[in-house]
This record gives structure tokens, C-alpha cells and sequence, in this order.
């Protein structure tokens, strides 16, 4: 890449500014989620492994500031007990914003589930989840001290 190839990519990313109304749908719109729970680890600071499938509305801020898989198992972002190999659909996810006066009180966000929560577990990710969480993850844990010895 020469000099002008990387000023016309510079030029092109400054073009694009989202609208305010982009911006206001991404951190306080109504907003879906369609997440899987691909394993479980009860000694990990996240215990389940989330793998984020789509999102809209408000999710894109809570991605960006907390963390959607922090969110979930934190749960900030209320879809109910997970099982492992399940996709979740939520619906109408929104939030609520808390202004502080900057000095004594901070900011504050809510978020809220208002639509439903839908789960299903396709047989292949089931089985694949529950594999990985019974098998799979001891043969890569095997690997990793073998190959620090």
C-alpha cells in the first residue's frame, strides 16, 4: 500500500459520520439479541461462553460500554437461567438513562427485557456444546500444560 492508497482510506473513513438519529437508536433504541451459550466453566470469571449472533437498538451501547457476554452472566441484561447449547432470541430490549449531577451521583443505565425470550437448541449445537463441555475442553487443558512443560 502506498501513501495514496492509505490517504484515500483515511479520506473514506472521515466521510462517514453517523446521523443523530443512528446515534440515538444505537444507545437508547429498542433493540433485539439472538445469542448462543456455548459452554460453561463455574471457575471462570465469566462462566458462560457467549457467542453473539445479531443485535440492534441499545444492545450496539451495552456491547461497546459493559460488554454483551459481561451483561448476560452479570446479569445486567435479565434473559433468565442459561443452558448450555440453547439459542436465545430477546426482544424489545431498552434502557434507561440516569443523568448524575457529575459530583455526588454517577450516571446510571438500566437495562430492561420488555418483549419475550425465546429459546431453542438446534440437536448439532447441543450436541456440540455439551461435547465440548464434557470432552473437549480437557484435551485442549491436556495440550496447553503439555506444551508448557
Amino acid at each position: 500500500m502506498n501513501w495514496t492508497e492509505a490517504a484515500l482510506l483515511t479520506d473514506v473513513e472521515e466521510m462517514y459520520q453517523p446521523t443523530e438519529e443512528e446515534e440515538r437508536d444505537y444507545w437508547s433504541g429498542k433493540g433485539h439479541l439472538v445469542f448462543k451459550v456455548r459452554s460453561y466453566d463455574p471457575t471462570s470469571f465469566l462462566p458462560f461462553e457467549i457467542e453473539c449472533e445479531d443485535y440492534s437498538g441499545c444492545v450496539g451501547g451495552l456491547d461497546e460500554t459493559l460488554g454483551i457476554e459481561y451483561a448476560i452472566n452479570e446479569g445486567i441484561l435479565d434473559v433468565g437461567p442459561l443452558h448450555i447449547g440453547f439459542t436465545y432470541e430477546v426482544s424489545g430490549i431498552t434502557v434507561v438513562w440516569t443523568r448524575g449531577d457529575g459530583w455526588t451521583t454517577d450516571d446510571d443505565v438500566d437495562y430492561y427485557v420488555e418483549g419475550g425470550v425465546i429459546k431453542y437448541a438446534p440437536l448439532r449445537d447441543l450436541i456440540s456444546a455439551w461435547w465440548w463441555h464434557l470432552i473437549g475442553h480437557r484435551i485442549r487443558n491436556w495440550k496447553n500444560a503439555r506444551s508448557k512443560t
